[in-house]
This record gives structure tokens, C-alpha cells and sequence, in this order.
């Protein structure tokens, strides 16, 4: 992953500074919140506690996204209904990360039940009622 500063801009009413990066993922799928916390957290030199990214655009068929960020000096700065939101998406990704484990849980053999073998007098019950049909879905036919 690459990441390029587009634009910063810091907004002193709403004590945060904004910043839109571009992010180049060749080869691979747009990359989690989690993944480019970090790595914004690198390029800003600050905590990861201390960012929201806000939005992540996708450019269709480019391998390539525009990230917008807010990142925050103090956690008391940020608004309550920012950090819900952002803990809601990563809340979406924890359930996915889960459920690619446990199919790799169920692929381990199981322990073997014995299977009942069908009563031969069933089966001779269904044959000839099989039987029976096919001789009238005949007569209707010929009819």
C-alpha cells in the first residue's frame, strides 16, 4: 500500500485537522478501516485512538482510494457520536474475521455415527407402489 498526502486542513472550531490521502493497493481488494488506521496513524505520526477516517472512496477498475481522515489532538476533542459510529464499522469487519475462522474449525473430521441401513420391507413398499403409478400414468396414456 501507498499513501500520498492530498490535502490537510485544519479546522480549529471543530479542534481537528482533515485530511484527504490517496492510497494506491495494487493487486489487492480495498484494504479494512483497521489497516489503513495504522498506517495513517504512521504517516500522521500520531495515535490510532486519536484518528476517525471517515470515508474511503474506491475508484472502480483503478486499484486505487481516496481516504478522508480526521485525526484529533486530545480524545475528549472527538464527538461521541463520531466514535460510535466509527466503533459500529469496525464492529461490521470483527464478525467477518470471525466467520473466515470458523469454517477452518469445521473442516476438522468429526466423529462417525452409524448409519441405520432402510428396512428391506420399506423398500419393497415404495418399489411396488412406484410400480403401481407408472402402470396407471401407462393406462392414462394409451387412453
Amino acid at each position: 500500500m501507498k499513501f500520498e498526502m492530498l490535502k490537510e486542513k485544519k479546522n480549529p472550531a471543530m479542534k481537528r485537522d482533515e485530511h484527504l490521502i490517496s492510497l494506491e493497493h495494487k493487486g489487492k481488494a480495498t484494504p479494512s478501516r483497521p489497516e489503513i488506521m495504522k498506517e495513517v496513524a504512521k504517516l500522521l505520526k500520531t495515535k490510532e485512538e486519536l484518528i476517525i477516517i471517515d470515508k474511503i472512496l474506491s475508484n472502480k477498475g483503478v486499484q486505487s482510494s481516496k481516504v478522508y481522515v480526521l485525526s484529533y489532538r486530545k480524545r475528549d476533542e472527538m464527538p461521541k457520536y463520531k466514535l460510535d459510529k466509527m466503533k459500529e464499522r469496525m464492529e461490521k469487519i470483527k464478525p467477518k474475521k470471525a466467520a473466515e475462522e470458523k469454517p477452518a474449525e469445521a473442516e476438522q473430521p468429526k466423529e462417525e455415527q452409524p448409519v441405520e441401513e432402510p428396512k428391506q420391507e420399506v423398500a419393497e413398499e415404495q418399489s411396488a407402489e412406484a410400480k403401481e403409478e407408472a402402470a396407471e400414468t401407462d393406462e392414462t396414456a394409451k387412453e
